[in-house]
């Protein structure tokens, strides 16, 4: 999530204050952003780095806010073939009136204990 820039551009003016360990966060009086957050400053030389890449250019990042759309492509996809399992299995419930079995069953021939062989017809 674009959160502003560093530069003297006033409406999008963002102060950062420098942790201990070397991160960046918004700073409190900053009157862009939630303070506290922690962000990423990407200048030009880091975006030239990224060859390839589409960003909104130079400016102050804010850290986990991207979202890559798989989590919900995934679910739209699983609703949707959950119901057509839902629905298909409805028109699979019921055979047709008309049918019927075509040969008797082997389990109730009184040769089942037997060795059973193949009958062409």
């Amino acid at each position: 999530e674009f959160v502003g820039n560093t530069t003297t551009t006033r409406p999008l003016m963002v102060e950062l204050a420098n942790l201990a360990d070397g991160s960046q966060v918004i700073a409190n009086h900053s009157p862009v952003g939630e303070p506290g957050r922690p962000v990423v400053v990407a200048t030009e030389a880091d975006l030239a780095k990224c060859s390839g890449l589409i960003s909104t250019g130079p400016g102050v990042y804010a850290i986990g806010t991207g979202d890559t759309g798989v989590a919900k492509a995934m679910s739209a996809l699983g609703i949707f073939y959950g119901v057509l399992g839902a629905v298909g299995s409805r028109f699979m419930k019921i055979p047709h009136p008309h049918w019927t079995v075509s040969s008797p069953s082997r389990m109730n021939d009184s040769s089942a204990g037997e060795n059973p062989t193949c009958e062409n017809s």
